[in-house]
């Protein structure tokens, strides 16, 4: 009997919790215990969450929702001050004349020259001005070679032609300083993206010494720096962070937590012969990148951002020409990695058109994580090696000038805007084609070096059992898996799992390893993708294992009894297909043969006895006994999202 005036308290394994606290410990308790919410079992089963495993998904989980905000490390934020005069608001600029460059020009002359820039200097960012100056020495003596010469020029992947014939001339011919000077800006369609200035001075302006050398200036000025259009890049931002956030909380987080709650109330298999009962069970935790990558509206977010921002994209690339800041030098491979979601937005369009069309072109999804290393290498090392090649230089230019504007008032035809939206696509065409290439790496690397580790395995199991799942409780006499009306279903269970197939498994693997010599099951849909890989998966192009979670179950001298693969429910497509099952079947296990043809179903039936669902095989019952196989998806207690 409880004493008068004494609080029931319901004890854990781990802690005591008195529920007549105060309302907000309540709340508390009704998330990290829901089973105080409903009706409590007698002895609930202890459920931890993994650590180290909730310290990386946490970690993945900051780096996706802070994505949106970490262009910050190069653009301009709406808090800081610019000290620019009559800034015009996007996309309103004044068009540049001949005369009006000149003036630019002189400007720029009176804040940037020996005595205001750094000596032996080559490359400087006035952060007060968003200005990139960048100061390059040459020599006469070049003049044998010039497009040695004007390749070694910092920012020569911009000049116009005139500007480069201008620098020659002053250099190698007999010229004056002052026919050189010139600005002209770059443009996205119409709508203005950098003002470009330059000219030259005699002698070295790095180290001092006048002699028989040029100095060249070379300015980058990045447009649409107004208030108005830097705050409602800010509050996009903003919003795509939180609806990045919700995406993570409501597909994947919340599933965390009924997983969580169902193991404390339901076992993940029938118990075992040899008497080791399941007490208590640990979650090692996946990640939701790949839910949020694999999102076609999140992908076109931040393509259209990335577009919003080609005056950054172009300040980057410039960065990256030169190597006396390695600061900047990082911070621009920092902002042109964001670019992988042009190749995350491919993935995404090619997901859907294999759909619609029933077709593929990839043969496995792709790992997330070296495309992301493959577009760094792409989009940082690759630009700055085309930047010492003279002959793809003079292509840039050419796709510059295909759609450019001459000075009316300028005494040459020289040009004063170029239309840079070619080159814009020419680039991220390149970006979009990289998981292909790692597609095609891949594929190689598993011919040349074949896989055969398991994942803390050391057992293997049958690919397929037979189990008693859902259905009458009246013992019956066990049928063989291709019987007609078979009460006893063919569960799929893979062998044990082998080697994560994705950078981030190995992460996970390395970080939260399982200790104990017992098989890993489960991921039996992953068996059904391998034998259709273009119909029964929800998404084909990127890798999805890193959402998975493992399942490890301790008995009562917590000692490791089983470890248990579970994926999200929502990978598997629930619309019928017409397909050969004797196909689908005769891959999950050879001992299910003369099968024959018939209607490969994934149907949705209960399965109210585990806490996860299951795939079986067994014969149709809706087609008077004919006993044409099916794959059914049984799901698990409350309509569970998971599946072993």
């Amino acid at each position: 009997m409880q004493a008068p005036g004494k609080e029931r308290e319901y004890t854990t394994r781990w802690r005591s919790v008195n529920v007549k606290r105060s309302t907000s410990t309540l709340f508390w308790l009704l998330w990290m215990f829901p089973n105080l919410s409903g009706t409590m079992t007698p002895h609930p089963r202890p459920v931890m969450i993994n650590h180290r495993s909730a310290w990386l998904s946490g970690f993945y989980l900051v780096n996706l929702v802070c994505m949106p905000f970490l262009v910050y490390l190069t653009e301009v934020s709406p808090l800081a001050i610019v000290h620019r005069q009559n800034q015009p608001p996007f996309p309103l600029a004044p068009a540049l004349t001949h005369a009006l460059a000149q003036q630019y020009v002189a400007q720029f002359q009176i804040l940037y020259n020996v005595t205001t820039l750094p000596r032996n200097t080559g490359y400087v960012y006035d952060r007060d001005r968003v200005v990139d100056v960048m100061r390059t020495v040459v020599s006469p003596s070049d003049c044998a070679n010039p497009s040695t010469l004007l390749n070694g020029i910092l920012g020569v992947a911009y000049f116009t032609p005139d500007a480069k014939s201008a620098v020659l001339s002053c250099v190698c011919g007999n010229t004056t300083t002052v026919d050189v000077r010139r600005a002209w800006r770059l443009n996205l369609i119409v709508a203005p993206s950098s003002t470009n200035a330059l000219w030259i001075v005699p002698g070295n302006d790095l180290n001092g010494h006048m002699g028989a050398s040029y100095t060249v200036y070379y300015l980058f000025v990045p447009d649409k720096l107004s208030a108005p259009w830097l705050i409602a890049k800010f509050v996009y931002r903003g919003l795509l962070s939180v609806a990045i956030l919700g995406l993570a909380l409501r597909g994947y987080y919340r599933h965390i937590r009924q997983l969580r709650t169902d193991l404390t109330r339901f076992p993940l298999q029938p118990p075992t012969t040899n008497g080791n009962a399941i007490v208590r069970y640990d979650v090692v935790v996946g990640e939701p990148s790949c839910l949020i990558m694999s999102s076609p509206w999140v992908c076109l977010a931040f393509v259209a951002d990335i577009i919003a921002s080609t005056e950054y994209m172009g300040q980057s690339c410039l960065r990256l020409c030169q190597t006396q800041n390695l600061i900047y030098f990082g911070m621009a491979m920092v902002y042109l990695g964001r670019l992988v979601w042009c190749a995350y937005g491919t993935l995404a369009a090619h997901n859907a058109v294999r759909k619609r069309w029933k077709w593929t072109a990839l043969s496995s999804p792709v790992d997330s994580t070296q495309v992301v290393v493959l577009v760094y290498f792409v989009g940082g090392f690759l630009t700055f090696v085309q930047a010492l090649w003279p002959a793809l230089i003079s292509v840039y230019t050419w796709l510059f000038c295909l759609d450019s504007i001459e000075a009316f008032d300028a005494p040459d035809r020289r040009l004063v805007a170029m239309n840079i939206a070619l080159v814009i696509f020419v680039y991220l065409l390149t970006i979009c084609g990289t998981p292909y290439i790692v597609t095609a790496g891949t594929q190689l690397t598993r011919r040349l070096f074949p896989r055969g580790v398991g994942y803390s395995c050391r057992k293997v199991r049958h690919s397929v059992s037979q189990q008693r799942v859902g259905g009458s409780r009246r013992r019956s006499p066990a049928r063989s898996p291709d019987s007609t009306n078979s009460a006893t279903l063919a569960v799929l269970r893979p062998p044990a799992l082998l080697t994560p197939n994705d950078t981030k498994g190995y992460i996970r693997q390395w970080f939260c390893p399982i200790q104990g010599s017992v098989a890993c099951v489960g991921g039996s849909m992953y068996q059904l993708f391998h034998a259709h890989p273009g119909v029964f998966q929800v998404q084909g192009t990127i890798n999805q294992t890193a959402s998975d979670c493992f399942v490890c179950g301790y008995d009562k001298s917590d000692v490791l009894v089983e470890v248990v693969c579970v994926s999200l429910v929502s990978q598997v497509d629930l619309t019928p297909h017409k397909h050969d099952s004797r196909d689908v079947v005769t891959y999950l296990s050879r001992s299910i043969d003369s099968i024959g043809c018939g209607t490969t179903t994934v149907r949705n039936n209960p399965l109210t006895e585990f806490a996860v669902g299951r795939l079986v095989v067994g014969g149709r019952r809706d087609d008077g006994g004919s006993g044409a196989p099916s794959i059914e998806l049984r799901r698990g207690a409350n309509n569970s999202a998971w599946i072993m």
